[in-house]
């Protein structure tokens, strides 16, 4: 599967454990917030080092939602 496929899933309904640290990535850039929100907690538990540059990007742009913003404000603070 790749992100298109994937971001047409419900959230739920996908396994992110499962998925690759560069897939993550690109849903984490995605369009659709709440699944972008949830490869990000993945990617951070997973590596953190690997979503510093995702969230500057996320954080510096019009992209994700206040708290996407904040949430990932929390973690890059506490990495």
């Amino acid at each position: 599967m790749n992100a298109e496929e994937i971001m047409m899933s419900d959230d739920c309904d996908i396994d992110y454990s499962a998925l690759p640290d560069d897939l993550l990535g690109q849903l984490a850039l995605g369009n659709e917030l709440y699944i972008a929100t949830s490869a990000l907690s993945e990617l951070s538990v997973r590596n953190p080092i690997l979503m510093v540059p995702i969230a500057w990007q996320i954080i510096a742009t019009e992209h994700g939602d206040y708290y996407c913003k904040s949430w990932l404000w929390n973690c890059y603070l506490n990495i």
